[in-house]
């Protein structure tokens, strides 16, 4: 069904996939991989609460920066 809509070079790449899957390369190539995006999943989650945080910071910085441009400048 899917090979109908891809294109050749797409056929192509699902056939070395299937291939892949019936040789069984893929489950070392998985195990590999595994560990990998378990480390970058941990990674993204800690990374995302200092974004928020950062985004906190900057939201607060932005009116004081004004209002330092407004009040200390001039003297």
């Amino acid at each position: 069904m899917l090979l109908i809509i891809t294109p050749p070079h797409l056929r192509q790449f699902i056939a070395i996939g299937d291939r892949v899957l019936e040789t069984g390369e893929w489950f070392e190539i998985k195990r590999w991989i595994h560990p990998v995006q378990r480390w970058m999943n941990g990674v993204l989650m800690w990374i995302h609460p200092v974004q928020r945080w950062m985004n906190g910071v900057l939201m607060w910085i932005h009116p004081v920066q004004r209002w330092m441009k407004e009040y200390l400048i001039p003297i």
